[in-house]
């Protein structure tokens, strides 16, 4: 089942035209991966799915209603969004991150909202570093305290922009699996990733964004033909579906 789906969405910056026609959909209990090379707007299509993105044309719906029409706290409510490198401008624990995940539900009982802040700390392994501050944390620990923040909110839908730059092996590993979880749960779920081996291992399907336009979409191990890494990523190889990795890799010049 659709959760958002977006229907020939045209997104302007300036002269430029980021998103050209654009139709996609996200759907529960899926984890759904954003792929292309830089610039080919793929944090641009999920702040659009966010609600967070002006378009100049095209339809955006969440399950049976217009989501542009949702008021803004209705999406805070029902879509958890993770920028690149989220940053918090004031001191602030990880529990006290995670808690304003339910600040878009409104005054609730104070048991309901520690019950719900402790599990979603636990869920992504942050129990003892609950009370420390973020700045005092890693990259990896920091991004693992954002997503409690989400799973505190019990969203539909959780979009993440890169939640695994920058981190070391572990922990996109570790991070990449509390998502996938969350899917199995029915979550409906889309990253935006650089790693193909990576998104072939952890999404259901794959979209392949290359100069605003959407060029493939489907399952990571059948949309990955040798035509499609030229040309969008300008490299040389064979797909193996069996370890999602490139044999013969190599980039053109």
């Amino acid at each position: 089942m659709a959760v958002i789906r977006a229907q020939e969405i045209v997104v302007v910056a300036g002269a430029h035209t980021v998103l050209k026609s654009c139709s996609c959909e996200l759907r529960a209990g899926e984890v759904l991966g954003i792929c292309g090379p830089n610039g080919a707007g793929k944090s641009t299509l999920l702040r659009v799915l966010a609600g967070l993105q002006p378009v100049v044309s095209g339809q955006l719906e969440f399950g049976p209603q217009n989501l542009q029409a949702l008021s803004l706290q209705e999406r805070a409510i029902r879509i958890g969004y993770l920028p690149q490198a989220p940053d918090v401008a004031w001191p602030i624990t990880v529990r006290e991150l995670a808690e304003l995940g339910r600040f878009p539900h409104g005054t609730q009982p104070a048991h309901l909202v520690t019950a719900l802040v402790t599990e979603a700390i636990r869920k992504v392994g942050m129990s003892t570093l609950s009370e420390r501050l973020l700045e005092s944390l890693s990259g990896g620990e920091r991004t693992r305290a954002h997503l409690a923040r989400l799973l505190a909110g019990h969203h539909q839908a959780i979009l993440a922009d890169e939640p695994i730059a920058a981190l070391d092996p572990r922990y996109q590993l570790e991070i990449l699996q509390i998502l996938r979880t969350l899917a199995g749960a029915g979550t409906a779920v889309a990253l935006v990733l650089h790693d193909l081996a990576l998104a072939a291992r952890y999404c259901d399907r794959v979209l392949v964004l290359h100069a605003g336009r959407l060029v493939a979409s489907g399952v990571p191990d059948q949309i990955m033909t040798p035509a499609l890494l030229t040309e969008v990523f300008n490299i040389r190889g064979v797909w193996h579906p069996d370890t999602h990795h490139l044999l013969g890799f190599a980039c053109l010049a």
